[in-house]
C-alpha cells in the first residue's frame, strides 16, 4: 500500500467522524421534542359539540318512538271505537235467488247496501257527541270511520269524537253542508295517515282495476242509509277552489260537477244531470306539490233503510 493511499482513507474516516455525531445530534433533538399540548378551548369545544349531537340523536329517537307510538295508538283506538260499538258490514244480497225473465225486459240497476251499524248506535255516537253527522263506509279500505262537523272545518283536524287531542284527527263534514239532506254538493274531509288511517286508502282508487270494482262509498245517518257512485278520481291543488257549494243557477252547478267527470283519471259511465247531488271525498296529497290534494267525487244513486 503506498503512502499516499493512506491519507486518502484518513481523509475519508475523518469525514465520516465529522457526519455521524451531527446526524445522532438531530435525532436526539427530535426524541426530547415533547408533544404538542391541546388548547384547553378547543377541548372544551370538542366536548361540546359532541354533547350537542348525542342530544340531537337521542331526541330524533324519541321523535321517531312517539311518532310510531301515536300511529299504533291511533289505530288501536279507531279499532276499538268498531268493537265497542259492534260495527260491522254485511252483503244483504248473497244469500238472495233472483228469478231472471223468460224474456228481455228493461229493468233498473238493482241497489243493494251492506247492513252496517243501527240506528241505535248511530244514536249512542250522536250522544256522544251532538257534532255526530253520519258513519262513512267503503268495502276493501280502511276507510271506517264516523263523520263530525263543528263550526268551522279546523275544530277537528286534531280531535276525535271525545274532542280530545288525536293526531290523525277525524273525517269532517264540511261545516256550510246540512247533515239532514246532504243536497247539492258535499264535502268530507279526511288526513292521509302513513299508518293507513284516515283517508289514506283514497290513493287506492288511482288504480284503474280497483276505481272499476269499488264503484260505491256508503253514508249511515240516523235518517238513512245513502249509497254514492264514484265517478271520478283526480289529483289537484288548493288552488282550483273544488269545494264549492253556493251556485248561481242550475245551470252552473252542472257544469261545475262535470268538469269533475272530465277531469278524472279514468272514464266512467255514469251521466249527471243539475239535480243530482255529489259527494266529494278530500284528501291531501303530497306527492307532487306541498298544497296537493287528491279528490274522489261520487254521485248519489240512491237512499235505504237502517238496521233495526
Amino acid at each position: 500500500m503506498h503512502d499516499n493511499d493512506s491519507v486518502i482513507i484518513k481523509k475519508k474516516r475523518k469525514t465520516i467522524d465529522d457526519v455521524q455525531p451531527a446526524t445522532l445530534t438531530d435525532a436526539k433533538t427530535v426524541a426530547k421534542k415533547k408533544p404538542k399540548k391541546v388548547n384547553k378551548g378547543d377541548r372544551l369545544y370538542y366536548i361540546l359539540v359532541q354533547t350537542v349531537l348525542l342530544v340531537v340523536m337521542f331526541f330524533s329517537l324519541g321523535m321517531i318512538g312517539m311518532k310510531v307510538y301515536s300511529y299504533v295508538s291511533e289505530s288501536e283506538y279507531y279499532e276499538g271505537v268498531i268493537n265497542d260499538y259492534e260495527i260491522s258490514f254485511e252483503d244483504p244480497a248473497k244469500d238472495i235467488d233472483k228469478e231472471v225473465p223468460s224474456y228481455p225486459v228493461p229493468t233498473p240497476e238493482r241497489l243493494v247496501y251492506p247492513v252496517g251499524p243501527s240506528r241505535q248506535t248511530l244514536e249512542e255516537l250522536e250522544a256522544k257527541n251532538s257534532d255526530f253527522t253520519m258513519w262513512l263506509y267503503i268495502e276493501d279500505t280502511n276507510i271506517n270511520y264516523y263523520v263530525l262537523q263543528s263550526k268551522d272545518n279546523d275544530f277537528y283536524l286534531h280531535k276525535n269524537i271525545n274532542k280530545k287531542y288525536f293526531k290523525a284527527g277525524s273525517l269532517i263534514l264540511d261545516f256550510r253542508i246540512d247533515p239532514e239532506n246532504l243536497d247539492g254538493h258535499t264535502i268530507i274531509y279526511g288526513h292521509n295517515m302513513h299508518n293507513k288511517t284516515m283517508f289514506y286508502d283514497l290513493k287506492k282508487f288511482m288504480e284503474k282495476d280497483f276505481f272499476d270494482s269499488h264503484p260505491y262509498v256508503y253514508t249511515y245517518s240516523l235518517n238513512e242509509v245513502t249509497v254514492w257512485k264514484i265517478f271520478s278520481v283526480r289529483t289537484t291543488t288548493t288552488d282550483e277552489y273544488y269545494i264549492k257549494t253556493a251556485f248561481s243557477s242550475k245551470d252552473n252547478y252542472y257544469q261545475f260537477i262535470e268538469d269533475f267527470k272530465l277531469k278524472s283519471l279514468y272514464r266512467s259511465d255514469v251521466i249527471l244531470t243539475a239535480e243530482d247531488d255529489i259527494l266529494t271525498l278530500s284528501t291531501c296529497h303530497k306527492y307532487d306539490v306541498s298544497n296537493g290534494r287528491l279528490v274522489v267525487h261520487a254521485v248519489k244513486v240512491g237512499t235505504g233503510m237502517l238496521a233495526s
